[in-house]
């Protein structure tokens, strides 16, 4: 009899142990949260006297959606003007001879952040050289 209560006494504190150890139901549905990719699109190059683009952007997010975009000069001339600069696709205007660098931020519904950059090249002539004057572009 006091081996059955012994066995008893056993498996219960076994299955007790075990209970506490299992995970709840919230943390077997938790899930790695994943960051956004930013696409700014492909380099450009104009020529003179045209002066502005389109940036075509985009973004993907594995784990939710994109809810903001974002671009901003991050080198170059200082002349420009950037249409809507809070939409995935946005013209620029105003452009000047020289090598621009714009980036693009995208934000998803997790407030996490991608970014990803883009060259754009303004020619005075199909024989300009491309090397144009940079003004600090290359520093980032």
């Amino acid at each position: 009899m006091k081996q059955l209560i012994k066995i008893s006494v056993f498996f219960l504190m076994a299955g007790t142990l075990f209970a506490s150890c299992k995970k709840s139901p919230i943390d077997l549905q938790q899930k790695a949260i994943y960051g956004p990719l930013a696409h700014a699109g492909d380099d450009q190059i104009i020529i003179l006297p045209g002066n502005s683009i389109i940036l075509k952007g985009s973004g993907t997010d594995a784990d939710g959606k994109i809810e903001r975009y974002h671009w901003t000069n991050i080198g170059g001339p200082s002349s420009f003007t950037i249409v809507n600069p809070n939409m995935a696709e946005t013209e620029i205007n105003n452009l000047v001879h020289g090598v621009y660098l714009f980036e693009l931020e995208v934000t998803d519904n997790n407030k996490q952040s991608g970014k990803d950059r883009i060259f754009v090249f303004v020619l005075e002539s199909l024989t300009d050289p491309i090397n144009v004057e940079c003004n600090g572009c290359w520093d980032y």
